[in-house]
């Protein structure tokens, strides 16, 4: 038998014949050995292990001796199922059954309840007891670890489980309460009374865990989009923990929100926006929730100005704060008229900021705008007839134009007439945004100027020819401007050396009203030349050079560079002399510091001194020593350092009292501490920081705590649990860690009952297990809206009574029915049914008022109401139309009078109607005649003031009407209007008229086949005004205090222009 050092064994079987009742043994010292057999007798059968705790297997022509294995059948307990199956393990197909065909120890494999057992802590103990090589590790009440690793298996193992325990089922949850919500928040009520392990529903189909004591849910709404909450009702139960059951549920109704409010506040400061307003503080979400519209509209919202009156009620489970119960109350509110200002205004154009005179007006074109989104919509005059009237006040001035056309600064005013929306005012931009400058035009420089040349007689004066007396002039680079005289001008030379030369001048065009000044155009006037020279005697002389000069002429010769040889200096500079007498430019001073063993100056190279100061001495160091030293470098009393050592918080160091420091280095840190306190120092010096006390955190285990600090490592010995008390549900507090330790305490009794729907019974104060059998409920009187409440336990139980109603009706109404419901539940009390109406159209069933509607008054009847039959309102005005009782001729007058359309009743009976004009037989000669604007206006000829402005009927057909004019000019069409109405009817309106001076004037009509003119006159002054602006204050005072009044008859049609 060979072996090799792999403990392999090989033996030869040959000639031993085996006929399987010999057996050979073989022994080896190997737990685990490979035996190789040589021929085929490798059948396990001839062989046997030399212990029972091995067996001998073949494989592959191979035989091992192995450990022995064993088949394990594990039947599982009921209640349970298998998690984790293990290495080997096979499930039966009913899950039932967990089988491992060969094993020498049973490999760990995992169990879990189904959804009605759990596996209490004590299932471990369970599995020691039954005395199998199975052991337990227990991790929660839904998993158990099993395993065999500590025990070899001898034989084959069968075995079942012990049973999983069943969950309880609690009954359903009793001591619930719902609450009323608070007041700042009415969408959400509380149950009372519940705990973690519960949880709620409200259609028993989701459920949400409750919070202990007391859990917050939110209430129903009456109907989708209100703001009003109901009662609503909610069914508690106790959920599936890992070791009870869910129970049965318990239905709890939380009430709504009732309390006592104040009527609503009216918004304050409300104007007309151009939207409509929510007239009370807060929002609608807010009122709809508590009050409703009795009279007055049914959201509240008005967006005209006016006063208003509402009635308000409350909606069910309120009353008013001043005990009046729940009768509605009447409340007025007012949006006010808008006083407009420049930001209501949108300027749709206007004309640059800075614009040039071009001769034509530059106006604004404006309207009323819509408001930014959220601070109101489109303003707009309620009468259509009213406009925004503009004008221009010229710059600081009193004084208003309508077409500003002339160099000036104008500002935008805009006048808003009286309307139901808005107060008259006049609106501008106090900022300046509507201000803007029409500025003057440029001209181009003159032409045709010339310079005439002085003469011997005149040396000093020459002349400019070609000016006019628009035109002004100057010395080149003088300030001064003379205006030209005429066409020739005479001019003075500039000198030099008192000598006239030739002078360059400047001509340009003088400013005028709506233009600048020109650019200038240069001429050039040139000096008298002499024949021959007379020079001086003396020497002339500039910055350069001197030479002699022509006394007459002042022409040069001789000129010479100057040549400084005399030196000179003074307390400001130095400088060089000529022998002429000039001076080189005066230099300053370029100065040196120097400084000798008492004193310190500064000197220049000419030999200049200033400065001379004693010496100020200040201490300096280096590395080697310190010494005194001056500002100007000079130095003594020169030593070596004596150092000492010095620290702070930033380091340590050698020091000189000097100043001077040394081997200047950081601390090295080594943490310390004591009982008390943990810091750093330094090991090179002793130095200490960050002294604080411990910061003391405690470590706890089941029995012991300990503290210890987390900063620096100190810490105290291990000391036992103390204080606190145990409850049943909870074991007691260490008062010195807060740690729980020990067993929990026997159940207490509550002194409240706990209860369901079928009855009530004692229970743990602490934990509710019940301690006492439940009783039915007793007493009480149901009725629709609350059940009865039992007499013993105090709460409700059993069904509603529909038909047994508490408190009284309310009335819901209509504009022609009415409708009777029960305040405690909402049910109908009545069949809906029309108003009864009494002679104050006032129902007598329900006390409905009629708002009246529908009908039409006339000015001799009442509107009839549609809904009442009932009169009511006002009569309307007359609707008088004039009627021709006589024709008028070229002969004679007319005549007619005002009829109203509706009853016939009459008056201005006799009024006359003027001769028809008198045309030739054979041309047809155009006219024009004035026509009263209205019956209040004062004349159809002369303007004195007010709202109506002139009218004029020209008989030229209106489709060839050019346009107008007033004394010979022609007017904007802005300042009148022009329709068809038997021929080309004008209106000059009142604001243009207001412009006019007083006096006599010509209005003018144009057509494309000729002009037709009249006359009309302006405060009743029968001559031509002296200019055309005289009197304009005076009747602007009048277009301020009615400018925008054009009350006109009815016209067809408009052309615009």
């Amino acid at each position: 038998m060979g072996y090799d050092n792999r403990k392999n064994f090989t033996f030869s079987a040959a000639g031993l014949k085996l006929t399987g009742k010999e057996h050979i043994g073989i022994t080896t010292q190997a737990t685990y050995a490979k035996v190789q057999i040589t021929n085929d007798n490798a059948n396990a059968a001839y062989f046997y292990p030399d212990s029972n705790d091995y067996q001998i297997v073949s494989e592959n022509g191979k035989l091992y001796r192995r450990e022995a294995q064993f088949k394990a059948t594990i039947h599982l307990g009921k209640g349970m199922t298998v998690s984790k199956t293990g290495t080997g393990g096979v499930l039966s197909e009913d899950g039932k059954t967990l089988t491992f065909e060969s094993v020498t120890y049973i490999p760990y494999f995992e169990i879990a309840p189904d959804g009605d057992h759990y596996l209490p802590k004590s299932y471990k103990d369970a599995i020691k007891d039954m005395n199998s090589p199975l052991s337990a590790s227990w991790y929660s009440n839904t998993r158990v670890q099993l395993s065999g690793r500590d025990s070899k298996l001898t034989k084959e193992l069968e075995l079942t489980l012990p049973n999983a325990t069943a969950k309880d089922t609690p009954a359903a949850p009793t001591g619930l309460v719902g609450t009323m919500p608070d007041e700042k928040n009415t969408a959400y009520g509380f149950i009372t009374g519940t705990s973690s392990l519960m949880e709620y529903s409200k259609d028993g189909k989701t459920w949400t865990q409750c919070s202990y004591g007391t859990t917050r849910v939110p209430l129903d709404k009456k109907s989708a989009n209100s703001p009003i909450y109901k009662d609503t009702v909610y069914y508690v139960r106790y959920r599936d923990t890992e070791t009870q059951k869910v129970s049965e549920a318990t239905m709890v109704t939380v009430p709504r929100y009732e309390g006592v409010v104040d009527p609503p506040v009216p918004r304050a400061n409300m104007v007309y926006n151009g939207s409509d307003y929510f007239v009370f503080e807060g929002t609608r979400d807010e009122y709809n929730k508590i009050y409703k519209t009795v009279e007055g509209g049914r959201y509240i919202v008005y967006g005209l100005p006016g006063t208003y009156t509402l009635k308000v009620g409350l909606e069910d489970g309120y009353t008013w704060r001043d005990g009046t119960g729940t009768t509605p109350k009447e409340i007025q509110v007012t949006i006010a008229k808008r006083t407009a200002t420049a930001s209501d205004i949108h300027v749709k154009t206007c004309p640059p900021y800075e614009t040039p005179y071009t001769g034509e007006a530059q106006i604004y074109e404006v309207e009323l705008k819509w408001l930014p989104h959220g601070t109101g919509g489109e303003l707009k005059f309620a009468n259509p007839n009213n406009k925004l009237t503009l004008k221009y006040k010229v710059g600081d001035t009193n004084t208003f134009v309508t077409e500003p056309v002339d160099v000036g600064t104008y500002t935008l005013y805009i006048d808003v007439p009286d309307d139901p929306n808005f107060n008259a005012t006049t609106v501008t931009d106090k900022d300046g945004g509507w201000t803007f400058t029409i500025t003057p035009a440029d001209m181009k420089a003159p032409t045709g100027v010339t310079g005439v040349a002085a003469t011997k007689e005149h040396p000093t004066t020459g002349q400019l020819t070609g000016l006019g007396t628009d035109m002004e002039y100057r010395v080149k680079g003088s300030e001064t401007w003379i205006t030209a005289t005429g066409n020739t001008v005479d001019v003075t030379l500039n000198t030099e050396n008192g000598y006239p030369v030739d002078t360059v001048f400047e001509v340009r065009y003088k400013a005028d009203k709506n233009h600048d000044t020109s650019s200038p155009a240069q001429v050039k006037v040139k000096a008298y030349q002499c024949v021959e020279h007379v020079y001086g005697e003396t020497l002339v002389s500039d910055e350069a050079n001197h030479w002699y000069q022509c006394t007459v002429c002042g022409a040069k010769t001789g000129i010479e560079a100057h040549s400084y040889t005399d030196k000179k200096f003074d307390g400001n500079g130095h400088w060089a002399v000529c022998a002429c007498g000039a001076e080189t430019h005066h230099d300053k001073h370029s100065l040196t510091a120097k400084h000798n063993e008492s004193q310190h100056w500064q000197e220049c190279v000419c030999g200049y001194k200033t400065g001379e100061t004693a010496h100020e001495l200040t201490s300096k160091y280096d590395t080697a020593g310190h010494w005194q030293e001056c500002e100007c470098g000079y130095a003594t009393d020169k030593a070596n350092h004596s150092m000492e050592s010095k620290s702070s918080a930033d380091g340590h160091w050698d020091a000189c009292a000097c100043g001077y420091k040394t081997d200047v280095a950081a601390h090295a840190w080594t943490d310390k501490f004591d009982t008390q306190n943990h810091w750093q120092e330094c090991s090179g010096c002793g130095y200490k920081t960050g002294v604080a006390a411990h910061s003391l955190t405690k470590n706890v285990n089941e029995t012991q705590h300990q503290v210890k600090c987390e900063s620096c490592g100190y810490k105290t010995e291990w000391e036992n649990h103390t204080g606190g008390t145990a409850t049943c549900t909870a074991k007691a507090v260490c008062s010195v860690c807060g740690e729980s330790y020990g067993e929990l305490a026997a159940h207490v009794a509550d002194s409240t009952y706990r209860y369901n729907a079928d009855g009530h019974w004692t229970a743990c104060a602490t934990c509710g297990t019940p301690m006492s059998n439940q009783e039915a409920h007793t007493g009480g009187t149901a009725d629709c809206q609350h059940k009865a409440v039992c007499d013993v336990c105090g709460q409700p139980y059993g069904e509603l009574d529909a038909s047994n109603h508490t408190g009284g009706i309310r009335w819901v109404q209509t504009a022609e029915t009415h409708q009777a419901f029960y305040l405690c539940c909402g049910a109908t009390a009545g069949a809906e049914a029309n108003h009864s109406w009494n002679d104050e159209s006032v129902c007598t069933e329900c006390g409905y008022g009629c708002a009246h509607t529908g009908g039409r008054a006339t000015c001799t009847a009442l509107a009839v109401c549609d809904i009442c039959g009932h009169t009511y309102g006002d009569l309307l005005p007359h609707d008088y139309r004039w009627v021709i009782d006589q024709e008028a001729t070229t002969e004679a007058t007319g005549l007619k009078h005002e009829e109203c359309t509706a009853c016939g009743d009459k008056r201005s009976e006799g009024t006359v109607i003027p001769k028809q004009p008198r045309h030739s037989p054979s041309v047809s000669t155009p006219d024009i005649q004035p026509i009263l604007t209205a019956d209040e206006a004062k004349s159809a000829t002369d303007y004195s003031g007010g709202i109506y402005g002139l009218t004029f009927r020209a008989s030229t057909g209106y489709g060839s009407f050019k346009g107008v004019k007033v004394n010979g000019k022609t007017i904007g069409a802005g300042n009148y209007i022009a329709e068809e109405n038997g021929g080309t009817e004008i209106y000059l309106k009142a604001a243009y008229l207001q412009t006019l001076a007083p006096g006599k004037y010509t209005m003018t009509v144009m057509t494309e086949s000729g002009e037709v003119t009249t006359e009309f006159t302006v405060g009743g002054v029968m001559t031509a005004p002296k200019t055309a602006d005289a009197g304009a204050l005076v009747y602007l005072a009048m277009a301020l205090s009615s400018y925008t009044g054009t009350a006109l008859v009815a016209r067809k049609r408009r052309k615009e222009f």
